[in-house]
């Protein structure tokens, strides 16, 4: 596991400057080493970092990145310059959490156990709102 240069960053009273953030995902993308990328966290900066970020390194080195809510406009902007899959799921802040235990575990689960069942068996699944959505489906 590696960290970003500027992850403990704050200059923005939330996280680093667009340029430190977009330095850091050009970085771990081009680092041969690394095979997925977790935004650490959110911040409100996020729709700034486009314009540093480098799409020819991004679309030559493919790698998974994952995270939610401010990221995500990281990630669709990756998506719509480069075609690369993005994943909307847990940021590290969110998994290294007390308070969610669940969600790290799951991930865990998934990434260093390769066991990709949903939760455990004495868990309850119930459908909230029946019906149907549309959108783009990215498959691989």
């Amino acid at each position: 596991m590696k960290f970003a240069n500027h992850v403990y960053e704050n200059t923005t009273g939330y996280g680093a400057s667009a340029k430190h953030k977009a330095e850091d995902i050009n970085e771990m993308f081009k680092d041969k080493e690394i095979a997925g990328i977790f935004c650490a966290m959110g911040g409100f900066n996020c729709n700034c970092v486009f314009d540093y970020l480098d799409y020819e390194i991004i679309k030559n080195n493919p790698k998974i990145i994952c995270g939610y809510s401010d990221p995500t406009s990281i990630l669709n902007c990756i998506y719509a310059k480069t075609g690369l899959v993005t994943f909307h799921g847990p940021n590290f802040k969110s998994l290294s959490a007390p308070e969610t235990d669940y969600g790290y575990k799951e991930m865990k689960k998934r990434f260093i156990e390769k066991d990709l069942r949903l939760g455990t068996e004495e868990d309850e699944y119930l459908t909230i709102k029946e019906g149907e959505g549309e959108g783009i489906l990215v498959r691989r």
